[in-house]
């Protein structure tokens, strides 16, 4: 996908004064990728995956082994300064090598 990012914990939330104390905090996007293609931004919160809850229980990694290269899946974000979801989709890229 392209990005960098850290699981939100209530402690999280409140350090970052999020408006959400579950999901990925998006810390990085790559130029390029295809989440900067999908128009994702750092400080996004990404709330679902392809419908899927994102919490401490579920790890992005592991829902994304059930997917391959070129295959396009939705994500439900809140962008920075906002507290409604949206969704956009990602079209899934090799994972890097280094």
């Amino acid at each position: 996908m392209g990005i960098s990012y850290e699981t939100i914990t209530p402690q999280t939330a409140a350090l970052n004064n999020l408006s959400r104390d579950n999901g990925l905090l998006v810390t990085n996007v790559e130029s390029g990728s295809p989440a900067d293609k999908a128009g994702l931004v750092a400080n996004s919160i990404i709330t679902k995956f392809d419908g899927a809850e994102i919490n401490s229980d579920t790890s992005l990694a592991n829902l994304l082994l059930d997917h391959q290269v070129g295959d396009s899946v939705k994500l439900s974000i809140v962008r920075p300064g906002s507290t409604s979801e949206e969704e956009v989709t990602i079209v899934l890229g090799p994972r890097p090598t280094s």
